[in-house]
């Protein structure tokens, strides 16, 4: 049994990373007697959503985020105890400690958001990273400097990542439901790529268009807040 990280890092890139999603959601609705196209569907649907909404639901989908980023860490600690322990018999228990940490990833997500979103932001530069330049120290430098580059900037990058995401992964689940249609496919040729790039630059502007009033009302907010007090140490003098 691999990780989740580590199949994730060994597809390549995104389109693969897409792609086996698809077909694991083909084989798990085969497993349960259930058409693969309601989950394509509800895949694009949900897609769609996040690219529109993103910023909107940022304390939701940021949690959900760091959910999975602690299920794959569990997942990873667990395997690395057990490969040192030889405790093969007992892979099911990877699952258990993945789900273990997720939880708690979930709850710590949902008090301190902005930190969580850094460490996901940290983990996706750390893997495109990978990805394009196939070595763990660059590509950890990537995943550092993103994530401090987005600890300043939290409110564009949230909104590019979900522009980005939800517009590939709305391609990818469209292309899964019209299997015909090879040139949407991510994997083959340019074409899919184009379209996912489209609906990236649409799903910005919907969100930089209705979140601009939040955006001042934020600004508004933090300009009018009392400066915190200072505490005044106060000397004891003896006669």
């Amino acid at each position: 049994m691999g990780s989740l990280f580590l199949k994730v890092l060994a597809a390549g890139d995104i389109a693969t990373v897409l792609a086996r999603a698809n077909a694991k959601i083909a084989a798990f609705a085969e497993s349960i007697s259930v058409p693969a196209f309601i989950f394509y569907v509800l895949g694009a649907v949900l897609a769609v959503g996040a690219g529109l909404l993103g910023y909107k639901l940022i304390k939701l989908l940021v949690s959900l985020s760091f959910t999975v980023v602690g299920y794959a860490l569990g997942e990873e600690l667990y395997l690395l105890v057990a490969g040192y322990f030889k405790l093969e018999s007992f892979d099911w228990l990877a699952y258990v400690a993945g789900a273990v940490v997720a939880i708690l990833f979930f709850f710590l997500a949902f008090k301190k958001f902005s930190y969580a979103f850094c460490a996901v932001m940290g983990v996706v530069g750390f893997m495109l990273g990978f990805f394009y330049v196939h070595d763990v120290s660059l590509a950890l430098g990537c995943g550092i400097v993103l994530a401090l580059v987005c600890m300043f900037m939290i409110r564009p990058a949230f909104i590019l990542l979900t522009s980005g995401g939800g517009a590939f992964v709305a391609v990818s689940m469209v292309s899964a439901l019209l299997p015909d249609v090879s040139y949407l496919k991510l994997n083959e040729g340019y074409i899919g790529l184009l379209v996912a790039l489209g609906l990236t630059v649409l799903f910005v502007l919907v969100q930089v268009l209705t979140t601009h009033g939040d955006a001042k009302k934020e600004n508004a907010k933090t300009a009018a807040a009392p400066a915190p007090k200072r505490r005044v140490k106060r000397r004891i003098i003896e006669a």
